[in-house]
């Protein structure tokens, strides 16, 4: 995920690209990973919300014994979901 963020950071208008959380769903997935996606549909209607926002709401549906600020993209251990652009 950090190499996904770095290549769009290199995109001319990076503050206006939109994102959504991705990932298998399955008897594995998380409650955690569920709220993500749950809140990002929910907030984006299908269109995906800033990279700022998807920071936001991964860091504040994490599993709060094992989510580390420097691994932003891990709200919890063995997470199988990633960033993606939409467009």
């Amino acid at each position: 995920n950090i190499a996904k963020e770095n290549s769009y950071k290199q995109v001319e208008g990076f503050d206006e690209l939109l994102f959504d959380w991705i990932g298998p769903d399955d008897f594995r997935t998380t409650v955690f990973c569920k709220a993500i996606k749950r809140r990002v549909k929910k907030e984006a209607n299908g269109n995906g919300v800033s990279h700022q926002r998807l920071l936001e709401i991964i860091r504040e549906n994490s599993d709060e014994n094992t989510f580390i600020p420097s691994r932003p993209y891990s709200p919890h251990i063995g997470c199988r979901h990633e960033l993606d652009r939409v467009v």
